[in-house]
């Protein structure tokens, strides 16, 4: 999907700094591939944190397959080692809040931030981002 292009796109950008991603779907040919050109990927499934002294960030990709509470005690770990966590996988505008409440350092949205909440028939529209931004700023308060 266009969202995890966009995943991708950073990790490569990033790639220096030390990423990981973290696909919480089934394994497919794709992660293989990009495993065999130097990319530091994984499922959910075979996932363990001994790769910790190379990366910095572990990108979740396709979080709304997990339970909050597994998310949770990855977040957990990967804090434990210093590391900062992405979490992205249609995140709903009611999600931002628990996702926050987990200690995710970074949560990547696309249809919460479409009329109407639909990545499908709406469209990102600088209400619905601005919705976002207060909503988020009112998680500290």
């Amino acid at each position: 999907t266009g969202k995890t292009l966009l995943i991708y796109h950073l990790a490569k950008t990033l790639k220096e700094k030390g990423v990981m991603i973290v696909h919480c779907a089934s394994s497919n040919g794709g992660i293989e591939t990009l495993k065999e050109n130097g990319w530091k990927i994984s499922t959910i499934k075979d996932f363990n944190y001994d790769i910790k002294p190379e990366i910095d960030i572990i990108i979740f990709d396709e979080v709304h397959r997990v339970r909050l509470s597994e998310l949770k005690e990855f977040v957990d770990e990967a804090h434990s080692y210093g590391l900062k966590t992405a979490l992205a996988g249609s995140v709903k505008k009611d999600q931002l809040k628990p996702l926050h409440d987990i200690g995710c350092d970074v949560v990547g949205i696309r249809g919460a931030a479409c009329v109407g909440g639909d990545r499908n028939t709406g469209h990102i529209h600088h209400t619905a981002v601005a919705e976002l931004k207060e909503l988020c700023e009112s998680f500290d308060n």
